[in-house]
């Protein structure tokens, strides 16, 4: 097992190395970054693949819960490009049958799409998040018309799993507009290192 952790950090690294803007980091936000976060989250290209949140209440929520609890609970890492907050992945933990997960959810900004930043920024938080021997696995959803979200799950050996039928209901009823959500996991078991 430890062997897969080497070579996930070893691979992340080398991507970090690779990447065509040298000056890219991931790191814990700040409450600076909430409103660049907010203004990725209004890009009509990200609309189209998210659930229409109000803004004012995921900024309170961000403010109260996540930035408050970091890193302990809940989390938002920002990509930051040369200074740049150019995208950003919410972590929470959750407990599901007496295991903990990490459930993930991000957006990039489209001018950054296809460069790697999201492949490598998911790998930093899976890798820190796998090194905690409370974490059993990682949840993504995403919209089905969301391709590429779909591919990079797929490149980083995330599988797709049924969302039983009763949560189906509950998200017909409670989110709308709607549209068919896939969910893929990532157990701690199951780490590939295959890019």
């Amino acid at each position: 097992m430890r062997t897969a952790f080497r070579q996930f950090n070893q691979q992340t690294l080398r991507l970090i190395s690779m990447s065509p803007i040298g000056e890219f980091q991931v790191r814990i936000a700040i409450r600076a970054d909430l409103e660049p976060i907010r203004l990725i989250m209004r890009c009509p290209n990200i609309q189209e693949n998210q659930y229409r949140i109000d803004e004012a209440l995921w900024l309170e929520f961000a403010e109260k819960t996540i930035l408050a609890t970091q890193p302990a609970e809940n989390r938002i890492d920002v990509l930051d490009v040369a200074g740049s907050v150019v995208g950003y992945v919410v972590t929470r933990r959750q407990v599901y049958r007496d295991s903990q997960y990490g459930y993930l959810s991000f957006n990039l900004l489209p001018e950054c799409w296809g460069r790697g930043f999201m492949e490598i920024a998911i790998r930093k938080i899976i890798h820190e998040l796998f090194q905690e021997e409370r974490v059993h696995g990682v949840m993504v959803e995403c919209f089905s018309g969301n391709s590429q979200g779909q591919r990079l799950l797929q490149k980083l050996s995330f599988r797709s799993v049924p969302i039983p039928v009763f949560e189906r209901l509950v998200c017909l009823v409670t989110r709308l507009p709607i549209r068919w959500v896939l969910r893929f996991w990532l157990s701690k078991d199951s780490v590939s290192v295959t890019i």
